[in-house]
């Protein structure tokens, strides 16, 4: 009897990890092949109609984890019949159609890419001892045709999703490249190979493709020497450079297309922070407060020998406790705010901030204590209701 796709599944886990899904409440749990995954984040069940069921939590796609036990999405699959576009096509053997070298900085071959027959994509590594390991856990991360970049230092690096648009680039002259595994898998790795190179990313015309080029540009900024990000114009929904390409699409009309094209920035980028002791602040303009609050902290700041500064927004700070909630400012019609004020003052240690606090909070205090002290009748009344109660 021929096992059924969960249990294909549950046997290649085995062999490649050695370690068994764990039974849940409706289906398995375990660790995740396709990363290094150190709490389970894989769960596996079967579906109504026989299929297996595989879904990462961590992020991993179907085709990476079913790559890194040796399986194909068709293994996936129950045995019978498979009908697509309303036409049967018999659950047969996937083929492979296409394979892309990934080598390192020296031109060893660190891992392929696979293209299968029917569609779909596998990873594999070279053993040592010659044949393939259908895993490649632990493998170095590198962008394809990284030799090929570094070999020409000087060009534009050009940045797709896919192997095969790679491909059609190198062939009208483009130094291009990708990473393995589709939109989201580029990681700072990969960036760290295009420092102080000038990038162009194109990305397909669909909401994945896009959010892809914000991320890589994002990884490149402040490491690349510059990126663009292009959206090729009149490409169909989906669309990617090659579709672009057997439309008649030539290189002079893609450097065209990228010169027109500006410089990516972040939309927001944090200024450059400044120590405070490299930061000259102007003094404390205590001639501003009312006549009473200007008295007491210079009075403060002299017996304390502080700057004026800390009496000063510590008093101020106790006025807007005793005001909030009575008045209002109406910064334009219809807008009102409660006066609230916040203060956060930076001292270095044994500068006495305790001793100043202190005495700024007092008239607080005792007016808490004192509004506790009448207020101790009703709330003991209150209480032996509640006992009654």
């Amino acid at each position: 009897m021929n096992a059924t796709p969960i249990q294909k599944f549950h046997e290649a886990l085995y062999k490649t990890s050695d370690e068994q899904a764990k039974a849940t409440s409706n289906g398995w749990i375990a660790k995740c092949p396709a990363h290094d995954d150190h709490n389970p984040s894989l769960s596996i069940k079967e579906g109504e109609d026989g299929r297996a069921l595989v879904h990462c939590h961590a992020g991993c796609d179907v085709q990476s984890v079913c790559g890194a036990v040796g399986l194909t999405l068709a293994d996936l699959m129950p045995a019978s019949p498979l009908v697509t576009n309303g036409m049967t096509n018999g659950n047969r053997q996937a083929k492979i159609a296409q394979t892309y070298d990934y080598r390192d900085e020296n031109g060893q071959l660190v891992f392929q890419v696979v293209r299968m027959d029917p569609k779909g994509f596998r990873q594999r590594k070279p053993k040592p001892g010659g044949g393939w390991d259908w895993s490649v856990k632990g493998v170095q991360v590198v962008p394809y045709r990284l030799p090929e970049i570094l070999d020409d230092p000087e060009s534009t690096v050009v940045i797709v999703e896919g192997e095969k648009d790679v491909e059609n680039l190198a062939r009208i002259g483009a130094i291009a490249t990708c990473n393995a595994g589709g939109a989201g898998k580029w990681t700072a790795e990969h960036a760290a190979f295009l420092k102080d190179r000038a990038v162009v990313i194109l990305a397909d015309n669909d909401e994945p493709g896009r959010k892809h080029a914000e991320q890589v540009a994002t990884s490149l900024y402040g490491i690349a020497k510059f990126v663009r990000i292009v959206e090729i114009p009149g490409l169909p929904e989906k669309g990617d450079v090659s579709d672009w390409l057997s439309a008649g699409g030539t290189k002079d009309e893609l450097n065209k297309i990228i010169k027109a094209t500006p410089k990516w920035t972040p939309l927001a980028t944090w200024p450059q922070l400044r120590t405070f002791s490299a930061t000259s602040l102007p003094e404390f303009p205590t001639h501003a407060l009312p006549s009473p609050l200007r008295e007491w902290v210079e009075a403060e700041s002299h017996a304390t020998q502080t700057p004026a500064d800390l009496a000063a927004l510590l008093a101020l700070a106790v006025c807007s406790s005793t005001i909030a909630r009575r008045v209002e400012v109406e910064p334009q019609p219809g807008w009102r705010e409660p006066v609230n004020l916040f203060v956060a003052v930076l001292l270095e240690p044994g500068n006495r901030k305790s001793a100043v606090f202190t005495d700024a909070t007092k008239p607080l205090r005792e007016l808490e204590s004192e509004n506790i002290e009448s207020a101790r009748p009703s709330v003991a009344r209150a209480q032996s209701e509640r006992r009654q109660d």
